[in-house]
Protein backbone atom coordinates (compact mmCIF):
# COMPACT_ATOMS: atom_id res chain seq x y z
CA UNK A 1 0.00 0.00 0.00
CA UNK A 2 1.17 3.71 -0.66
CA UNK A 3 1.48 6.07 1.86
CA UNK A 4 -0.43 9.39 1.24
CA UNK A 5 -0.32 12.40 3.27
CA UNK A 6 -3.91 14.14 3.86
CA UNK A 7 -4.27 16.83 6.46
CA UNK A 8 -6.39 19.86 7.30
CA UNK A 9 -3.29 22.10 6.74
CA UNK A 10 -4.89 24.97 5.71
CA UNK A 11 -7.32 25.27 9.19
CA UNK A 12 -4.52 24.83 11.70
CA UNK A 13 -2.56 27.19 9.86
CA UNK A 14 -5.22 30.13 10.11
CA UNK A 15 -6.91 29.61 13.62
CA UNK A 16 -4.96 29.08 16.19
CA UNK A 17 -5.17 29.50 19.94
CA UNK A 18 -8.29 29.68 22.22
CA UNK A 19 -7.70 33.19 24.23
CA UNK A 20 -11.22 34.11 24.61
CA UNK A 21 -10.87 36.48 22.28
CA UNK A 22 -13.30 36.68 19.24
CA UNK A 23 -11.49 35.47 16.43
CA UNK A 24 -13.57 36.19 12.44
CA UNK A 25 -16.69 35.62 14.42
CA UNK A 26 -15.89 31.83 14.37
CA UNK A 27 -14.35 31.17 17.86
CA UNK A 28 -10.56 29.86 18.35
CA UNK A 29 -8.16 26.67 18.44
CA UNK A 30 -7.34 25.18 20.98
CA UNK A 31 -5.71 22.12 22.96
CA UNK A 32 -8.08 21.64 25.91
CA UNK A 33 -8.90 18.65 28.12
CA UNK A 34 -13.22 19.06 28.96
CA UNK A 35 -16.20 17.77 29.92
CA UNK A 36 -19.38 18.74 28.70
CA UNK A 37 -23.29 18.14 29.52
CA UNK A 38 -25.04 16.03 27.36
CA UNK A 39 -28.80 14.96 26.95
CA UNK A 40 -27.58 11.83 28.83
CA UNK A 41 -25.14 13.34 31.42
CA UNK A 42 -22.01 14.46 31.75
CA UNK A 43 -19.66 13.23 29.15
CA UNK A 44 -15.92 13.61 29.14
CA UNK A 45 -14.45 14.51 25.62
CA UNK A 46 -10.74 13.64 25.79
CA UNK A 47 -8.67 16.00 23.33
CA UNK A 48 -5.03 16.76 24.87
CA UNK A 49 -2.92 16.82 22.10
CA UNK A 50 -5.35 17.66 19.30
CA UNK A 51 -6.21 20.83 17.55
CA UNK A 52 -9.59 21.96 18.74
CA UNK A 53 -11.22 25.32 17.00
CA UNK A 54 -14.01 26.52 18.42
CA UNK A 55 -17.02 28.22 16.79
CA UNK A 56 -20.57 29.49 17.17
CA UNK A 57 -22.11 29.20 13.99
CA UNK A 58 -20.42 25.51 12.93
CA UNK A 59 -19.89 26.42 9.26
CA UNK A 60 -16.34 25.84 7.74
CA UNK A 61 -14.81 24.39 5.10
CA UNK A 62 -12.69 21.15 6.52
CA UNK A 63 -9.25 21.69 3.82
CA UNK A 64 -7.03 19.28 3.02
CA UNK A 65 -3.39 18.65 1.00
CA UNK A 66 -2.57 15.16 -0.38
CA UNK A 67 0.13 13.57 -2.69
CA UNK A 68 0.59 10.15 -4.32
CA UNK A 69 4.25 9.21 -5.66
CA UNK A 70 2.37 5.68 -7.19
CA UNK A 71 -0.95 5.83 -9.64
CA UNK A 72 -2.08 8.65 -8.84
CA UNK A 73 -4.58 10.01 -6.09
CA UNK A 74 -8.11 9.18 -7.62
CA UNK A 75 -10.10 10.88 -4.08
CA UNK A 76 -10.08 11.94 -0.54
CA UNK A 77 -12.51 10.85 1.81
CA UNK A 78 -13.42 13.40 5.03
CA UNK A 79 -14.66 11.45 7.75
CA UNK A 80 -16.28 12.41 11.29
CA UNK A 81 -17.01 11.22 14.56
CA UNK A 82 -19.42 12.39 16.82
CA UNK A 83 -18.34 10.39 19.92
CA UNK A 84 -14.78 11.51 20.40
CA UNK A 85 -13.67 8.92 17.92
CA UNK A 86 -15.78 6.19 19.19
CA UNK A 87 -17.50 5.65 15.50
CA UNK A 88 -16.87 7.16 11.91
CA UNK A 89 -19.03 8.57 9.61
CA UNK A 90 -17.65 9.69 6.09
CA UNK A 91 -18.88 13.37 5.60
CA UNK A 92 -17.81 13.40 1.98
CA UNK A 93 -15.26 12.11 -0.83
CA UNK A 94 -14.10 14.84 -3.02
CA UNK A 95 -12.95 12.85 -6.29
CA UNK A 96 -12.50 16.12 -7.83
CA UNK A 97 -9.89 16.77 -5.54
CA UNK A 98 -10.54 20.41 -5.34
CA UNK A 99 -8.46 20.73 -1.36
CA UNK A 100 -11.48 21.68 0.75
CA UNK A 101 -14.89 20.06 2.15
CA UNK A 102 -17.86 22.37 3.14
CA UNK A 103 -19.16 21.64 6.54
CA UNK A 104 -22.01 23.16 8.52
CA UNK A 105 -23.04 21.78 11.95
CA UNK A 106 -26.86 22.47 13.05
CA UNK A 107 -26.49 21.79 16.67
CA UNK A 108 -23.90 22.02 19.28
CA UNK A 109 -21.83 19.42 19.92
CA UNK A 110 -17.57 17.61 19.47
CA UNK A 111 -16.86 16.88 15.58
CA UNK A 112 -13.42 15.03 15.56
CA UNK A 113 -12.07 15.08 11.50
CA UNK A 114 -10.12 12.85 9.96
CA UNK A 115 -9.47 11.92 6.05
CA UNK A 116 -8.21 9.21 3.91
CA UNK A 117 -6.62 8.85 0.76
CA UNK A 118 -7.69 6.56 -1.88
CA UNK A 119 -5.49 6.15 -5.25
CA UNK A 120 -6.47 4.72 -8.73
CA UNK A 121 -5.87 1.28 -8.11
CA UNK A 122 -8.07 1.14 -4.67
CA UNK A 123 -5.09 1.77 -2.18
CA UNK A 124 -6.52 3.27 0.88
CA UNK A 125 -4.45 5.66 3.26
CA UNK A 126 -6.04 3.72 6.61
CA UNK A 127 -8.77 1.84 7.87
CA UNK A 128 -10.63 4.10 10.59
CA UNK A 129 -11.35 2.36 14.16
CA UNK A 130 -11.58 3.70 17.48
CA UNK A 131 -7.94 3.74 17.87
CA UNK A 132 -7.85 6.22 15.09
CA UNK A 133 -6.30 9.24 15.54
CA UNK A 134 -8.08 12.51 13.72
CA UNK A 135 -6.69 15.52 12.57
CA UNK A 136 -8.36 17.90 14.59
CA UNK A 137 -11.66 18.66 16.36
CA UNK A 138 -14.24 21.45 15.88
CA UNK A 139 -16.63 21.99 19.10
CA UNK A 140 -19.44 24.42 18.59
CA UNK A 141 -20.67 25.94 20.96
CA UNK A 142 -23.61 28.79 21.13
CA UNK A 143 -24.35 28.82 25.24
CA UNK A 144 -22.70 31.49 26.69
CA UNK A 145 -20.90 31.21 30.00
CA UNK A 146 -22.59 32.25 32.98
CA UNK A 147 -21.27 34.67 35.29
CA UNK A 148 -22.01 35.57 38.72
CA UNK A 149 -20.89 38.84 40.69
CA UNK A 150 -20.86 40.00 43.95
CA UNK A 151 -21.24 43.96 44.11
CA UNK A 152 -20.36 46.65 47.25
CA UNK A 153 -23.11 47.62 49.60
CA UNK A 154 -26.25 49.01 47.25
CA UNK A 155 -25.93 52.88 46.24
CA UNK A 156 -21.86 52.84 46.54
CA UNK A 157 -20.80 56.39 46.82
CA UNK A 158 -17.29 57.66 45.83
CA UNK A 159 -15.98 60.92 45.97
CA UNK A 160 -13.16 60.47 43.42
CA UNK A 161 -10.82 58.04 42.69
CA UNK A 162 -12.53 54.59 43.88
CA UNK A 163 -11.58 51.17 45.01
CA UNK A 164 -14.25 48.72 45.85
CA UNK A 165 -13.67 45.17 46.31
CA UNK A 166 -15.59 42.45 43.84
CA UNK A 167 -15.93 38.85 43.66
CA UNK A 168 -17.23 37.15 40.80
CA UNK A 169 -17.77 33.29 39.21
CA UNK A 170 -17.71 32.54 35.88
CA UNK A 171 -18.61 28.75 34.63
CA UNK A 172 -18.66 27.49 30.87
CA UNK A 173 -17.40 23.82 29.86
CA UNK A 174 -14.82 25.55 27.74
CA UNK A 175 -13.51 28.33 28.70
CA UNK A 176 -10.08 29.86 27.93
CA UNK A 177 -7.21 30.52 31.32
CA UNK A 178 -8.29 34.21 31.62
CA UNK A 179 -12.03 34.84 30.72
CA UNK A 180 -12.99 37.69 32.69
CA UNK A 181 -12.91 41.21 32.06
CA UNK A 182 -14.25 44.00 34.66
CA UNK A 183 -15.96 47.08 32.62
CA UNK A 184 -17.74 49.80 33.60
CA UNK A 185 -20.08 52.80 32.03
CA UNK A 186 -21.47 56.19 33.09
CA UNK A 187 -24.81 57.50 32.61
CA UNK A 188 -23.58 60.71 30.91
CA UNK A 189 -21.48 58.11 28.46
CA UNK A 190 -23.41 55.07 27.87
CA UNK A 191 -20.30 53.37 26.02
CA UNK A 192 -18.50 50.44 28.24
CA UNK A 193 -14.96 50.83 29.09
CA UNK A 194 -12.74 47.73 29.94
CA UNK A 195 -11.37 48.29 33.19
CA UNK A 196 -9.18 45.04 34.04
CA UNK A 197 -8.77 42.18 31.19
CA UNK A 198 -7.90 38.60 31.43
CA UNK A 199 -9.24 38.08 34.73
CA UNK A 200 -9.18 34.70 36.27
CA UNK A 201 -12.52 32.69 36.19
CA UNK A 202 -13.50 33.35 39.55
CA UNK A 203 -11.94 35.70 42.07
CA UNK A 204 -12.52 38.25 44.66
CA UNK A 205 -10.02 41.70 44.10
CA UNK A 206 -10.47 45.70 44.72
CA UNK A 207 -10.42 47.17 41.73
CA UNK A 208 -9.99 51.20 41.15
CA UNK A 209 -12.60 52.49 38.97
CA UNK A 210 -12.22 55.85 36.81
CA UNK A 211 -13.81 58.92 38.92
CA UNK A 212 -16.39 61.39 37.36
CA UNK A 213 -16.88 64.90 38.69
CA UNK A 214 -20.59 63.97 39.10
CA UNK A 215 -21.94 60.84 37.49
CA UNK A 216 -22.97 57.50 38.00
CA UNK A 217 -21.12 54.51 37.17
CA UNK A 218 -22.75 51.01 36.56
CA UNK A 219 -19.99 47.95 36.81
CA UNK A 220 -20.52 44.23 35.31
CA UNK A 221 -18.17 41.52 35.07
CA UNK A 222 -18.01 39.84 31.33
CA UNK A 223 -16.93 36.41 30.28
CA UNK A 224 -16.00 34.97 27.06
CA UNK A 225 -15.53 31.43 26.49
CA UNK A 226 -13.41 29.70 23.54
CA UNK A 227 -15.87 30.34 20.91
CA UNK A 228 -16.56 33.67 21.39
CA UNK A 229 -19.79 33.60 23.56
CA UNK A 230 -19.75 36.29 25.96
CA UNK A 231 -21.90 36.58 29.30
CA UNK A 232 -22.23 39.10 31.63
CA UNK A 233 -23.48 39.93 35.25
CA UNK A 234 -24.14 43.79 36.55
CA UNK A 235 -22.19 44.47 39.79
CA UNK A 236 -24.85 47.30 40.89
CA UNK A 237 -23.81 51.21 40.58
CA UNK A 238 -21.28 53.37 42.05
CA UNK A 239 -22.34 57.40 42.52
CA UNK A 240 -19.56 59.33 41.94
CA UNK A 241 -20.13 62.73 44.28
CA UNK A 242 -17.11 65.52 43.79
CA UNK A 243 -19.52 67.97 44.09
CA UNK A 244 -19.45 69.44 47.57
CA UNK A 245 -22.62 71.21 49.27
CA UNK A 246 -23.69 74.49 49.25
CA UNK A 247 -26.03 76.79 51.08
CA UNK A 248 -26.36 80.26 52.22
CA UNK A 249 -27.75 82.36 55.12
CA UNK A 250 -31.31 84.06 54.58
CA UNK A 251 -32.42 85.91 57.07
CA UNK A 252 -32.92 87.64 59.63
CA UNK A 253 -30.85 90.88 59.02
CA UNK A 254 -31.79 92.64 62.11
CA UNK A 255 -33.04 91.15 65.67
CA UNK A 256 -34.54 92.80 68.82
CA UNK A 257 -33.32 90.05 70.93
CA UNK A 258 -30.12 88.27 71.68
CA UNK A 259 -32.40 85.06 70.56
CA UNK A 260 -32.33 84.59 66.67
CA UNK A 261 -33.66 82.41 64.59
CA UNK A 262 -31.76 82.44 61.26
CA UNK A 263 -33.36 80.92 58.13
CA UNK A 264 -30.97 79.26 55.89
CA UNK A 265 -30.87 76.77 52.72
CA UNK A 266 -28.91 73.86 51.92
CA UNK A 267 -28.20 71.22 49.27
CA UNK A 268 -25.89 69.04 48.22
CA UNK A 269 -26.04 68.91 44.07
CA UNK A 270 -24.17 65.43 44.68
CA UNK A 271 -25.69 61.85 44.90
CA UNK A 272 -24.34 61.92 48.34
CA UNK A 273 -26.52 63.19 51.25
CA UNK A 274 -25.58 65.56 53.75
CA UNK A 275 -24.05 64.36 57.12
CA UNK A 276 -23.75 67.55 58.73
CA UNK A 277 -24.61 71.59 58.78
CA UNK A 278 -23.40 74.36 61.17
CA UNK A 279 -23.06 78.10 61.71
CA UNK A 280 -20.55 80.08 62.26
CA UNK A 281 -20.56 83.62 63.47
CA UNK A 282 -17.76 86.12 63.58
CA UNK A 283 -17.68 89.28 66.46
CA UNK A 284 -14.89 91.12 64.18
CA UNK A 285 -15.86 91.53 60.47
CA UNK A 286 -14.16 88.31 59.91
CA UNK A 287 -10.45 88.24 61.72
CA UNK A 288 -11.56 85.30 63.61
CA UNK A 289 -14.93 82.81 63.15
CA UNK A 290 -16.42 79.93 65.62
CA UNK A 291 -18.75 77.40 65.63
CA UNK A 292 -22.17 78.92 66.97
CA UNK A 293 -24.69 75.82 66.51
CA UNK A 294 -25.19 72.81 64.46
CA UNK A 295 -28.06 72.95 62.72
CA UNK A 296 -30.61 70.40 61.00
CA UNK A 297 -29.43 68.62 57.54
CA UNK A 298 -31.83 70.51 55.58
CA UNK A 299 -32.87 74.01 54.66
CA UNK A 300 -34.92 75.90 57.46
CA UNK A 301 -33.88 77.58 60.97
CA UNK A 302 -31.72 77.26 63.91
CA UNK A 303 -31.94 79.06 67.08
CA UNK A 304 -28.33 80.66 68.28
CA UNK A 305 -27.74 83.02 71.32
CA UNK A 306 -25.91 85.85 70.70
CA UNK A 307 -23.31 87.14 72.99
CA UNK A 308 -24.14 91.16 72.96
CA UNK A 309 -26.40 93.74 71.41
CA UNK A 310 -24.05 94.18 68.27
CA UNK A 311 -23.10 93.61 64.47
CA UNK A 312 -22.03 90.02 63.94
CA UNK A 313 -21.42 87.87 60.07
CA UNK A 314 -22.62 84.71 59.93
CA UNK A 315 -21.83 81.89 57.77
CA UNK A 316 -22.47 78.14 56.85
CA UNK A 317 -20.61 74.97 56.53
CA UNK A 318 -21.69 71.47 55.58
CA UNK A 319 -20.22 67.88 54.68
CA UNK A 320 -21.83 65.05 52.65
CA UNK A 321 -21.49 61.53 53.04
CA UNK A 322 -18.19 60.89 51.20
CA UNK A 323 -16.60 63.94 52.60
CA UNK A 324 -16.94 67.01 50.04
CA UNK A 325 -17.14 69.91 52.74
CA UNK A 326 -18.68 73.30 52.20
CA UNK A 327 -15.56 74.80 53.96
CA UNK A 328 -16.71 77.04 57.35
CA UNK A 329 -15.23 80.49 56.59
CA UNK A 330 -11.20 81.08 57.38
CA UNK A 331 -9.53 83.46 59.63
CA UNK A 332 -10.03 86.72 57.38
CA UNK A 333 -12.88 85.70 55.51
CA UNK A 334 -15.08 88.65 55.78
CA UNK A 335 -18.97 87.66 56.41
CA UNK A 336 -21.37 87.75 53.21
CA UNK A 337 -23.82 88.15 55.61
CA UNK A 338 -24.91 90.09 58.67
CA UNK A 339 -27.29 90.08 61.70
CA UNK A 340 -27.37 92.95 62.98
CA UNK A 341 -28.95 92.99 67.35
CA UNK A 342 -30.49 95.94 69.02
CA UNK A 343 -32.49 95.79 72.21
CA UNK A 344 -32.47 99.65 72.79
CA UNK A 345 -35.13 101.45 72.29
CA UNK A 346 -34.47 104.79 70.45
CA UNK A 347 -33.71 108.16 72.83
CA UNK A 348 -37.39 109.99 72.52
CA UNK A 349 -37.89 113.97 73.90
CA UNK A 350 -40.67 115.78 72.94
CA UNK A 351 -40.05 119.61 74.03
CA UNK A 352 -43.40 121.63 73.72
CA UNK A 353 -46.84 120.04 73.86
CA UNK A 354 -50.03 120.62 76.30
CA UNK A 355 -49.81 121.66 80.05
CA UNK A 356 -51.44 120.01 82.63
CA UNK A 357 -54.69 121.27 82.78
CA UNK A 358 -54.81 123.21 79.15
CA UNK A 359 -57.38 123.55 78.05
CA UNK A 360 -57.26 123.69 73.87
CA UNK A 361 -59.95 123.59 71.16
CA UNK A 362 -60.53 123.31 67.55
CA UNK A 363 -60.12 127.18 67.29
CA UNK A 364 -57.02 127.18 69.78
CA UNK A 365 -54.54 124.18 68.96
CA UNK A 366 -51.29 123.58 70.86
CA UNK A 367 -47.98 123.11 69.44
CA UNK A 368 -45.77 119.50 69.54
CA UNK A 369 -42.29 119.73 69.09
CA UNK A 370 -40.07 116.43 69.53
CA UNK A 371 -36.72 114.85 68.62
CA UNK A 372 -35.66 111.24 68.15
CA UNK A 373 -32.04 109.10 68.09
CA UNK A 374 -30.95 105.78 66.94
CA UNK A 375 -28.12 103.90 65.66
CA UNK A 376 -30.89 101.61 63.41
CA UNK A 377 -33.39 105.04 62.68
CA UNK A 378 -36.00 104.31 60.20
CA UNK A 379 -36.51 107.10 57.28
CA UNK A 380 -39.69 108.67 59.26
CA UNK A 381 -39.56 106.94 62.55
CA UNK A 382 -42.49 109.05 64.69
CA UNK A 383 -46.04 108.74 65.12
CA UNK A 384 -48.66 111.27 66.73
CA UNK A 385 -51.87 109.43 68.77
CA UNK A 386 -54.80 111.57 70.39
CA UNK A 387 -57.22 109.53 73.37
CA UNK A 388 -59.88 111.16 74.94
CA UNK A 389 -60.65 109.02 77.49
CA UNK A 390 -57.56 108.71 79.04
CA UNK A 391 -55.55 106.08 77.17
CA UNK A 392 -58.16 103.28 77.04
CA UNK A 393 -58.64 104.15 73.18
CA UNK A 394 -56.54 105.85 70.57
CA UNK A 395 -56.44 107.67 67.31
CA UNK A 396 -53.24 108.30 64.94
CA UNK A 397 -52.64 112.15 64.71
CA UNK A 398 -49.47 111.16 62.15
CA UNK A 399 -48.75 108.11 61.14
CA UNK A 400 -45.00 108.63 60.24
CA UNK A 401 -43.11 111.91 60.80
CA UNK A 402 -39.17 112.92 60.68
CA UNK A 403 -37.37 112.30 63.45
CA UNK A 404 -36.87 115.66 64.18
CA UNK A 405 -39.93 118.24 63.89
CA UNK A 406 -42.99 119.92 64.70
CA UNK A 407 -46.76 120.07 64.56
CA UNK A 408 -49.66 122.01 65.45
CA UNK A 409 -52.38 119.86 66.64
CA UNK A 410 -55.70 121.33 67.04
CA UNK A 411 -58.80 118.83 68.05
CA UNK A 412 -61.91 117.80 66.08
CA UNK A 413 -65.22 120.50 66.74
CA UNK A 414 -66.97 116.72 67.50
CA UNK A 415 -64.26 116.24 70.44
CA UNK A 416 -64.91 117.46 74.23
CA UNK A 417 -63.21 115.96 77.23
CA UNK A 418 -61.62 116.55 80.48
CA UNK A 419 -59.49 113.20 79.90
CA UNK A 420 -57.53 113.80 76.92
CA UNK A 421 -53.82 112.52 76.37
CA UNK A 422 -51.56 112.96 73.42
CA UNK A 423 -48.29 110.20 73.05
CA UNK A 424 -45.57 110.72 70.70
CA UNK A 425 -43.85 107.10 69.74
CA UNK A 426 -40.47 106.73 68.01
CA UNK A 427 -39.57 103.17 66.54
CA UNK A 428 -36.23 102.27 65.04
CA UNK A 429 -35.60 99.13 62.33
CA UNK A 430 -35.86 96.81 64.22
CA UNK A 431 -39.13 97.66 66.15
CA UNK A 432 -38.10 98.67 69.01
CA UNK A 433 -39.88 101.51 70.62
CA UNK A 434 -39.84 104.68 73.12
CA UNK A 435 -42.78 106.73 73.86
CA UNK A 436 -43.59 110.16 75.87
CA UNK A 437 -47.37 110.69 76.97
CA UNK A 438 -48.93 113.68 77.94
CA UNK A 439 -50.48 115.25 81.04
CA UNK A 440 -54.09 115.29 81.27
CA UNK A 441 -55.55 118.02 79.80
CA UNK A 442 -59.27 119.29 78.17
CA UNK A 443 -60.30 119.21 74.94
CA UNK A 444 -63.71 122.48 74.79
CA UNK A 445 -65.06 122.84 72.01
CA UNK A 446 -68.57 124.11 73.61
CA UNK A 447 -69.34 127.73 73.62
CA UNK A 448 -70.88 129.44 76.32
CA UNK A 449 -74.44 129.87 76.61
CA UNK A 450 -76.31 133.28 76.94
CA UNK A 451 -79.53 135.23 76.76
CA UNK A 452 -81.45 138.53 77.28
CA UNK A 453 -84.66 139.74 78.47
CA UNK A 454 -86.17 143.19 79.47
CA UNK A 455 -86.57 144.71 83.19
CA UNK A 456 -88.30 148.43 83.65
CA UNK A 457 -86.12 150.62 84.52
CA UNK A 458 -87.32 151.59 88.55
CA UNK A 459 -86.57 155.22 89.33
CA UNK A 460 -84.42 155.90 92.40
CA UNK A 461 -85.67 158.16 95.39
CA UNK A 462 -84.23 161.10 96.31
CA UNK A 463 -82.17 160.72 99.51
CA UNK A 464 -83.22 163.11 102.34
CA UNK A 465 -81.17 166.04 103.51
CA UNK A 466 -78.84 165.85 105.41
CA UNK A 467 -78.56 168.78 109.17
CA UNK A 468 -75.77 170.19 109.17
CA UNK A 469 -73.07 169.16 111.53
CA UNK A 470 -74.55 166.03 111.57
CA UNK A 471 -72.49 163.21 111.30
CA UNK A 472 -73.86 159.85 110.05
CA UNK A 473 -73.51 156.94 112.78
CA UNK A 474 -73.24 159.53 115.42
CA UNK A 475 -74.63 159.11 118.87
CA UNK A 476 -76.11 161.55 120.94
CA UNK A 477 -74.89 162.43 124.16
CA UNK A 478 -76.98 162.00 127.80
Amino acid sequence: MRQFVATSAALLLVLAGCSGKKKSGKGGTRKVASTRKTAGGEKKVETSGLMTHFMRDGAVNVAYVAEDSGSGLDSVEIWISKDGGKNWEKLAVDKELTGKVPFKAGEEGVFDFTSVGVDKIGNREKELSETTRADFRIVVDRTPPKITATAPAAGALAPAVAKFTYSWKAEDVYLPEKPVDLQVRFKKNPEWVTVARGLAASGKQKFSLPAARDDVAEVRFVARDCAGNVGSSVAGTVAFDRLPPVGKILAPRTATDLIARVKYTVSDPGAAKLVSVSLWITENKGRSWRKIADAPNRSGEVEIRLPRPGSYGLALAAADAVGNRLLPPGRGTRPGFTLSTDTVAPKLEVTSWVRRGQVVSARKGVEIKWKAEDVNAADKPVSIEFSADGGRNWTTVQATAAARGSLVWKPSEKINSRRCLLRVVARDQLGNQAQKTSRTFTVDNIPPKTRVKIEPVVPKKPEPAKKPGSKKGSRKRK
